[in-house]
């Protein structure tokens, strides 16, 4: 996502509440006046989030006096006072093991170089993180709340399960006089260990998609897709028409470590994607590892012409 100054307004605007995948933190979170209390409060964060599911941490959001969840205004930091090389050095020192992937976006605000907000990225990791407090935390809603000894175990154990995220992209053909799209969806294991089986349950709004058996309304519809293939073993040469291919079995196609796979689907939309923005939500299984959930809006997938 491109985190700009229309963003963090759209975020006020629209009162959009923290949630397990979103904070917001006033500048003062980055006093340096107080070091070791603004190391630990920065650490038990991103902690926190890389424990749990990610998500992202924004400072320079002032919340709303009378919902604490909201913001009601910007309030930036003085680059020249707290930079990104800062916040990134405190975030990669003082919590254990490092977390890999954190992304901090800087936000120029009214277009001044020195006026900034940082949007903090943190994904999900495959390991436990201890703050600088030495203590392990997770996030629960708006609250973040120590492990239990269980938990940590369940974080350690990530390691033994594949990971699987899904990854999209929006394939736009012209026949005729008409443009038509079609959804595609591969499946990236990011974990250390190879999948057997997955099954992905992927939720789109109607009004995205083309009509389906007469479907129509502004409700969602949800495709299951896996990684079963089927081999053609033989052709059937008795009809008058084109010959038909003879499939065998349904197998498996285990999706090794840190590979891709494309996974078979139809899933034609109209242009009216295009118009709004539409979310795509998704669930995905995959062995004896514990779901993962997702969601993505259509103004974020790739498009390709062909």
């Amino acid at each position: 996502m491109l985190y700009t100054q229309t963003y963090l307004e759209t975020l006020i605007a629209d009162r959009v509440e923290e949630n397990l995948h979103l904070d917001y933190k006033a500048a003062k979170a980055l006093d340096k006046a107080n070091l070791n209390k603004t190391k630990d409060s920065i650490s038990k964060d991103v902690a926190a989030f890389a424990n749990s599911d990610g998500g992202i941490i924004i400072y320079g959001l002032k919340e709303d006096v009378s919902n604490r969840h909201i913001v009601s205004e910007i309030d930036y930091l003085e680059r020249i006072d707290i930079s990104k090389e800062w916040l990134e050095q405190i975030i990669q020192t003082s919590i254990q093991p490092r977390i890999e992937g954190v992304i901090i976006h800087p936000i120029e605000i009214d277009g001044s170089k020195q006026k900034v907000v940082y949007v903090v990225d943190v994904p999900k990791s495959n390991t436990a993180h201890q703050s600088n407090d030495q203590r392990y935390y997770r996030r629960h809603n708006f609250n973040i709340l120590p492990m239990y000894d269980y938990e940590i175990r369940d974080i350690l154990n990530r390691t033994k399960h594949p990971l699987i995220n899904l990854m999209f992209g929006i394939k736009s053909t012209l026949l005729g006089n008409e443009r038509v799209y079609e959804l595609t969806v591969m499946a990236h294991n990011e974990g250390e260990v190879y999948a057997n089986y997955i099954m992905c349950a992927i939720t789109i709004p109607k009004r995205c998609l083309l009509e389906v058996n007469g479907e129509v309304g502004n409700s969602a519809k949800t495709f299951n897709l896996d990684n079963t293939y089927r081999d053609v073993v033989d052709v059937d040469l008795r009809g008058m028409l084109e010959p038909m291919p003879i499939y065998g079995p349904a197998r498996y196609v285990p999706i090794l470590a840190k590979t891709v796979m494309n996974l078979r689907n139809e899933i034609k939309l109209n242009s009216n994607f295009l118009e709004e923005i539409n979310l795509i939500t998704w669930v995905v299984y995959a062995d004896n590892a514990s779901p993962s959930t997702g969601r993505i809006s259509f103004t974020d997938i790739p498009q390709h012409s062909s």
